[in-house]
């Protein structure tokens, strides 16, 4: 997030650098030890791979962009050839908390992302051919140093690149390595480097201004690196780059520093590099207003030892979820930014990705919100409990604030607040179908296919089945809209992508993959809620008193009344369980490609709830069981569609619509309803809670 032409001001005054540290031409700068920006080095070999499979392969469309396994490995296959050249990596920081002054930014880039997507949206969407490839180790070194093409790279990628990584880098090698700071990466870095005498590793061209940077600080830009294998002896390489030396560049100018010439850039974009370089020279003092406020951003030491939350803590969040824990944390002990304040009160904010989605429909995080409201409310309950605790609270504070989730709606991004008022014990009641609905697929994982090799396959498939059923369940509840019979059938990959069948017209085939894309993202955002949860309660219980047991220490922190306590550690329980994203979070393609690895007849077991509750037996190819009406009735369990009173309806033929038709008279609906009765199936007795379902295979 960088100042406006800062990068190009500085441009003339790179130097060469060089891996490994000993070389006998000494004319460049050696880099050694590092400190690496890390969602700076994801997006940059995030673009890396992206230059290179639109180099490589013939189709430039949304399923050609890295997935988040290559992604991965990639990064992984950077960070090891950056050691096996030399280098040391000492710090690789990820975000964990934004500036409340640099949300402009974040929303600027929102913007530009929902921008992208809707020109994608104008170019052929073809999901008939699948242009998922396994790089090899040889391409993926291809990759990682693959010198940019002309050919323009779509300006999307997918949503949780960050996170992904991180996840991956947590269980390998550079594990110890990797820290989530209560701030931006770049704050903790330009100390950590200054501490250590490593270089920082970036492309923010910010990270000049520090002035833990300005005496002996080098910054080695990661879009300058390229590897140059020695004419005599192919089997040798080194490294090379370009780097910039703050103090170097300030003797240059006749500046004190580069603060007062990032200063005055932030003033006037417009200005010519001359004018911003003389207004640096001849600035009368330091001492005017708003220069303090710009050069206090640069004046921080933070160190990880110093955290208002220790990394250890947040070590078990994604950042945009440790951005909230950070903003909770700040709220109950009185060390708020004086932004974080307005006229209604104090607002935490939480941003949500655009997700790849049909931009012109509403946005894929209307769903599973509720989930999202449990997880926000679990983190700032601990943080309230913790501070009361301490009497380090104020009294006007001891409640939970909003949330404002910054996201994609319509054709804009907005705020949309959602309030953390209700108890967690109302919150969890009220989604009780969701618990009982998950906890049914939770049984297949064991009941059916404890003895199958392909186990991991249908733990991924029931989670995936869960997402959908509960995008289905949302839509019938609000009388939205919903999908046809035929894009459902495709997503579990029971029907032939749309392009392969015969349609009236080019415009047809083109709406059915929007469709399906569109699914995908609804039932990407109810997994990532889920995923939400699962990190809030790791969260909670990681910073307990670890003297008690585990469910006493649960139970004491979230003030869940007994039988809300159990169903909340049996949901727990399963969601240990859920795969990383990696492996869920995948496109319609794959997604297809995962349900074909099952046999016929196991899928559709694990079809079966979802295929009772919207009519979608006979679609699918499942018997009807006789006596399935008698189970039935022994059921006891929440009616799922009272508020489809109208009469939610599916058209086999087509999209299934909440609510009568307006050409039908009163009456009953003509097609069937979702029967409460028939919502979530059981052959547990009347009254038990669907959740001992889990408990006997845990």
């Amino acid at each position: 997030m960088g100042i406006a032409r800062l990068t190009q001001d500085l441009h003339p005054y790179l130097e060469s650098a060089v891996l490994p540290q000993r070389l006998e031409n000494g004319s460049a700068i050696e880099f050694h030890k590092l400190v690496i920006d890390g969602p700076s080095m994801v997006y940059h070999v995030h673009n890396k791979v992206a230059a290179y499979k639109f180099s490589t392969l013939p189709s430039a469309g949304l399923l050609n962009l890295p997935t988040y396994t290559q992604l991965s490995d990639v990064v992984k296959r950077f960070l090891h050839d950056l050691e096996d050249h030399g280098a040391i990596i000492s710090h690789i920081f990820f975000d964990g908390k934004l500036p409340v002054h640099k949300r402009p930014v974040r929303i600027d880039r929102l913007e530009k992302s929902r921008i992208a997507l809707e020109v994608q949206k104008l170019t052929d969407l073809d999901l008939s051919r699948n242009d998922h490839v396994q790089l090899g180790q040889q391409q993926l070194s291809e990759a990682i140093w693959h010198e940019r093409t002309n050919r323009q790279v779509a300006n999307v990628t997918l949503p949780f690149i960050v996170p992904a990584v991180i996840e991956q880098l947590k269980s390998s090698r550079w594990a110890g390595v990797v820290t989530i700071v209560p701030g931006e990466a770049e704050v903790y870095c330009a100390p950590a480097a200054k501490q250590e005498n490593a270089c920082v590793l970036t492309n923010d061209s910010d990270l000049a201004l520090f002035e833990d940077l300005q005496e002996e600080g080098v910054i080695v830009l990661l879009n300058s690196l390229a590897k140059k294998v020695e004419r005599v002896y192919p089997e040798k390489s080194k490294i090379e780059a370009r780097c910039w030396r703050p103090g170097q560049i300030s003797q240059q100018l006749g500046a004190k520093s580069l603060v007062r010439f990032g200063f005055e850039r932030e003033e006037d974009a417009s200005a010519n590099f001359f004018t911003i370089a003389e207004r640096a020279r001849s600035a009368a003092n330091d001492n005017d207003k708003a220069f303090e406020i710009f050069a206090k951003q640069f004046r921080t030491h933070c160190t990880v030892k110093d955290s208002s939350i220790p990394a250890s803590r947040l070590r078990s969040l994604d950042p945009r979820l440790a951005e909230v824990a950070s903003q909770f944390r700040d709220i109950y002990y009185n060390d708020l930014e004086s932004e974080q304040h307005n006229s209604t009160g104090i607002e935490i904010h939480s941003t949500l990705p655009i997700l790849l989605e049909d931009v012109s429909r509403d946005s894929s995080w209307r769903y599973g919100q509720d989930f999202r409201r449990l997880a926000y409310s679990l983190i700032a309950n601990h943080f309230l409990n913790d501070a009361m605790s301490s009497s380090q609270c104020e009294i006007h504070r001891r409640s939970r604030p909003p949330i404002v989730e910054l996201l994609r709606k319509g054709q804009k991004i907005a705020l949309d607040t959602v309030q953390t008022g209700a108890s967690l014990d109302e919150q969890i009641q009220s989604l009780q179908t969701y618990w009982d609905i998950l906890a049914r697929y939770h049984s297949h994982d064991q009941q059916h296919f404890e003895s199958h090799r392909t186990t991991e396959a249908f733990l991924r498939i029931n989670f995936l089945l869960f997402g959908l059923h509960a995008v289905l369940l949302q839509r019938s509840e609000n009388q939205k809209r919903a999908f046809s019979t035929r894009i459902i059938m495709q997503y579990v990959g029971m029907a032939a992508t749309a392009t392969s069948k015969p349609r009236r017209n080019a415009r047809d085939d083109e709406n059915s993959n929007w469709n399906l894309m569109h699914l995908n993202a609804n039932v990407q955002s109810v997994l990532y809620s889920l995923r939400m949860v699962k990190q809030a309660a790791d969260f909670v219980d990681n910073d307990t008193n670890m003297q008690k047991k585990k469910d006493e220490a649960l139970l004491q922190t979230t003030h869940l009344s007994p039988q809300n306590s159990q169903t909340f550690r049996a949901l727990l329980a399963w969601l240990s369980k859920m795969p990383e994203i990696q492996d869920l979070f995948l496109d319609p393609v794959q997604t297809a490609e995962l349900f074909s690895k099952v046999p016929a007849e196991q899928l559709r077991v694990m079809l079966r709830p979802l295929a009772e509750q919207f009519d979608l037996l006979k679609a699918l190819g499942i018997e009807v069981v006789e006596d399935e009406a008698k189970i039935d009735q022994d059921v006891d369990v929440a009616d799922v569609s009272r508020n489809a009173a109208g009469g939610t309806s599916l058209d086999s033929g087509g999209p299934w619509v909440a609510g009568r038709s307006r050409k039908r008279k009163k009456g009953p609906p003509e097609n069937k309803s979702v029967d409460s009765k028939k919502a979530i199936p059981s052959t547990l007795s009347n009254g038990a809670n669907m959740f001992e379902l889990l408990r006997q295979h845990d």
